[in-house]
């Protein structure tokens, strides 16, 4: 503003005030995709940043595991832009109460994430044993397990009436099932499989004997 000069008499004075740029500050939303994930389970991590100043700025984006700093970026948002930023894809090591959290420019944010112990995967081995045409019944269908280069036997159990038979809860690991039919009059190789979680079907085709 220049100097004003006052003459005797009224001295009318219109003020314009011009709007003052509030200063830079940002709203900001960390998000975690599985809030309960077990130990070593990997997931991603974000914050959704708003710029809420008036001018471009480019924040200092710090993000903390358990406290500890685990990544440092920058980025450029322009007045009002939202933008999802992504953390690398992380996992905790042990079980219980983890924290998440994202300071940019100092405004943070924190998750809670409450991290269970490894569940132990079972698997299901399960099928049919037939004559190629009828189910065969009250077949001794055995379970071994690959230990030490050896299979040793470790369940047994028998088909139903429509020839169904079923082992369930068991690790996974590698196992031959084979059919004990010879009583029956009937003969099969055993068959080996890789158990995965789940379901594994492995059905059995007997011929008769000669």
């Amino acid at each position: 503003m220049g100097d004003i000069a006052l003459v005797e008499g009224n001295n009318e004075l219109d003020i314009v005030l011009q709007p003052i740029a509030p200063p830079e500050g940002y709203d900001v939303t960390l998000g975690v995709s599985n809030l309960t994930p077990e130990v070593l389970e990997v997931f991603q991590w974000w914050a959704d940043i708003t710029n809420l100043g008036s001018v471009p700025a480019t924040p200092t984006i710090e993000w903390y595991k358990d406290g500890s700093l685990f990544n440092v970026i920058t980025f450029t948002f322009n007045p009002g832009q939202t933008f999802k930023l992504y953390a690398s894809s992380t996992n905790f090591g042990t079980p219980g109460i983890h924290t998440l959290g994202v300071s940019v420019d100092g405004v943070t944010d924190e998750v809670e994430l409450n991290v269970g112990a490894p569940v132990t995967a079972l698997a299901t081995i399960e099928g049919q044993v037939t004559d190629y045409v009828n189910p065969l019944p009250n077949i001794r269908v055995l379970l071994s397990e690959y230990i030490d280069a050896t299979w040793s036997f470790l369940y047994d159990t028998y088909t139903d009436a429509d020839g169904f038979y079923r082992f369930t809860d068991i690790p996974i690991k590698k196992y031959r099932v084979y059919c004990d039919s010879y009583g029956q009059g009937y003969w099969a190789p055993g068959k080996d499989v890789e158990a995965i979680r789940g379901i594994n079907t492995v059905d059995f085709r007997l011929t008769p004997l000669p």
